[in-house]
């Protein structure tokens, strides 16, 4: 029952798990802005998914799900060194 109520609530999960660390929680800050970078960086570059893709014309270049998480992969690694 606690997991189920807790499941739509992400960020209290890991709040949970960090269990008052601050020194986690700056960690977690960092993590989460590069992401979004990561993430702006590569819609910017022209990386997207299909349903992104067809907002932009009828004939857009467009990657599968997993190919987009791979290249969202591939530059958090690199920004995170």
């Amino acid at each position: 029952m606690q997991t189920a109520r807790r499941a739509g609530r992400p960020v209290a999960v890991v709040d949970t798990h960090l269990d008052g660390d601050i020194a986690g929680r700056a960690a977690l800050a960092r993590v989460a802005a590069t992401l979004g970078r990561v993430c702006v960086g590569a819609v910017a570059a022209g990386f997207m998914t299909r349903e992104r893709a067809l907002l932009l014309g009828p004939d857009p270049g467009w990657m599968t799900a997993r190919q987009f998480l791979d290249t969202l992969d591939a530059g958090l690694q690199a920004a995170m060194g």
